[in-house]
């Protein structure tokens, strides 16, 4: 797979783009760019259950068991 090559100036046209939300009026993106590429780098392929459970597993608790079933 390919990685885009993108201009500067198109790179700043897709943030503004990306970022016109009220939201970003009042608070600035919480995540700086190497915070971003880093996140992007490992490349991570969870699934959500799996995300969750990581989750938990961070915080040191155990998840309730599904009572929908």
């Amino acid at each position: 797979m390919s990685k885009m090559k993108i201009s500067n100036r198109e790179h700043k046209r897709f943030l503004k783009i990306a970022l016109d939300h009220p939201f970003f009026d009042c608070f600035p993106p919480r995540l700086t760019d190497e915070e971003a590429e880093a996140i992007v780098a490992k490349n991570c392929k969870m699934t959500g259950k799996e995300f969750v459970d990581s989750i938990y597993a961070e915080l040191g608790m155990v998840r309730p068991k599904d009572t929908t079933g």
